[in-house]
């Protein structure tokens, strides 16, 4: 979040920061559904099938948010709003 946020100016940062909290939010919100659905689709034949179905999701979002992250730039940059 500090790498994010650094970059954005003084007077955007209230802006930014809620924005940024909220992608947050809807975030987790989405993949605790998208599992929970898938699990519970599966629950019918057992917790073992459903924990079966539900784990590959789990363990691709782990890797998608960990690709995310070393991705991230070491150190904030400058925001310009033109876009130079």
């Amino acid at each position: 979040m500090n790498v994010v946020l650094s970059a954005v100016p003084v007077e955007l940062a209230g802006g930014a920061s809620g924005t940024f909290s909220t992608a947050q939010q809807f975030g987790g919100a989405l993949g605790a559904a998208t599992v929970g659905t898938v699990f519970f689709n599966h629950a019918g034949n057992g917790l073992t099938d459903a924990l079966t179905a539900a784990m590959p999701w789990v363990t691709a979002t782990f890797v998608a948010c960990a690709a995310l992250c070393a991705a991230l730039p070491r150190r904030a940059g400058t925001f310009s709003p033109s876009g130079v």
